[in-house]
Order: C-alpha cells, then sequence, then structure tokens
C-alpha cells in the first residue's frame, strides 16, 4: 500500500481498516505493508490516532526501528509491515 504524503490521513485510515476488517473475515494469515508516509515514531496526534484505530483491530506492526535516514534529520518510521500473527516477535532493519 501507498499512502502519499497530501493524501488525507482519516481517510487512508479509514481504508486500511476497511481491508484489515476483510482480511480478517477470510480467516487466513495476511500481511499488509507499504510506503505509509505516517511516522511511527512522531508523538504527534495524527501518529496515535492512527495506530489506535489499526491496533483496535487486532494487527500489529511489525517494524519499529527507524526506516528512513536522512542527513540532518530526526530518522523516521514511514515504511510499515502489518500482521494479525502475534507471536512473531521482531524484524531487524538495516540500513546500508
Amino acid at each position: 500500500m501507498y499512502f502519499g504524503p497530501n493524501n488525507s490521513v482519516n481517510e487512508f485510515s479509514s481504508n486500511l481498516e476497511n481491508t484489515i476488517i476483510k482480511l480478517n473475515n477470510q480467516m487466513q494469515t495476511f500481511y499488509i505493508l507499504g510506503d505509509f508516509n505516517i511516522n511511527l515514531l512522531s508523538d504527534s496526534r495524527m501518529t496515535h490516532a492512527y495506530l489506535s484505530s489499526v491496533t483496535s483491530l487486532k494487527v500489529r506492526c511489525l517494524i519499529n526501528k527507524p526506516t528512513r535516514f536522512m542527513h540532518n534529520c530526526t530518522p523516521s518510521l514511514l515504511d510499515h509491515i502489518y500482521t494479525e500473527i502475534i507471536f512473531i516477535t521482531y524484524i531487524l532493519v538495516f540500513s546500508l
């Protein structure tokens, strides 16, 4: 999935929620991944609302470390991988 930086977070969250609900109803393992352009390391109200909505659907993000590093900028976590599997403990993210 891709969420452009100029798109509506509310609309994207709603579409993502609907997708997760459909996948959950199929009772099969799934992964949703992409460049979401929502920094999960941010302490903003928007990020908290987004995470609250996603986690309420019993999925978890498998990445919890920065995925984007730019010179003179704070690292960010814009690339997300979600699954309904609760037993995965970690994914290593390597920066080159």
